[in-house]
């Protein structure tokens, strides 16, 4: 990269003026995304941006291209979704008049909230079908979704399949007995569902004698 020089004697010492380099910007609390950084809705952010330059560099914020602020770190309290997009840092050399810029992109992300389960049927019997829901009911998404089984052994499972928000079990049986909950992320947060019960039935052959067939 061409950097241009300019050198002069003052008071009987070279002076070189230089600059600026390609700023840094580092985010806080930082949290990085693919192409930039990620921050939590009414949260606190802020965005430091350092090029080195001969003399120092003078700094010039611009969200989505226009003009928001003239200092080296700027400061967003209780950042808004609205406010998502590209914030370019610009050094500017004023003995040079020459300047050097750096953009990140700054995604707001709303967390999940604390997701709930409903059950088609929470008493089904045997055979019968049924669906699950994990709700959330505020969050950036995409949001992912995994669910946990602890049966009535205590096992805890994780069925690798049921990485949906809604489940769909065809033809439940005795084994789909137990404690269910499920799991919510986005890119800044995960939450765990309360656990729901899921008691299935036996199946009586409805022909005399009657019995069950468990």
């Amino acid at each position: 990269m061409y950097i241009k020089c300019d050198c002069m004697h003052v008071d009987s010492s070279l002076f070189c003026a230089d600059g600026p380099d390609l700023p840094q910007i580092d985010v806080t609390p930082s949290s990085g995304t693919e192409g930039g950084f990620s921050a939590l809705e009414k949260g606190n952010i802020s965005l430091m941006c350092q090029a080195s330059s001969n003399p120092a560099s003078q700094y010039y914020w611009f969200y989505n291209n226009s003009h928001i602020y003239s200092r080296p770190q700027l400061t967003i309290i209780k950042i808004l979704r609205m406010q998502t997009g590209n914030y370019t840092c610009q050094a500017k050399n004023s003995y040079l008049n020459t300047t050097s810029t750096k953009t990140t992109t700054l995604t707001v992300y709303l967390p999940v909230s604390k997701p709930y389960v409903l059950l088609s049927d929470s008493s089904p019997v045997e055979g019968m079908s049924l669906w699950m829901r994990c709700v959330v009911e505020k969050g950036t998404g995409p949001v992912n979704y995994s669910w946990e089984q602890e049966s009535q052994s205590g096992l805890l499972t994780t069925p690798a399949s049921w990485n949906n928000s809604l489940v769909n079990v065809t033809s439940v049986t005795r084994n789909h007995s137990g404690w269910y909950r499920c799991l919510a992320r986005n890119a800044v947060n995960q939450q765990r569902s309360e656990h729901t019960w899921l008691d299935v039935l036996c199946k009586w052959v409805d022909s005399y004698p009657f019995y069950s067939m468990c």
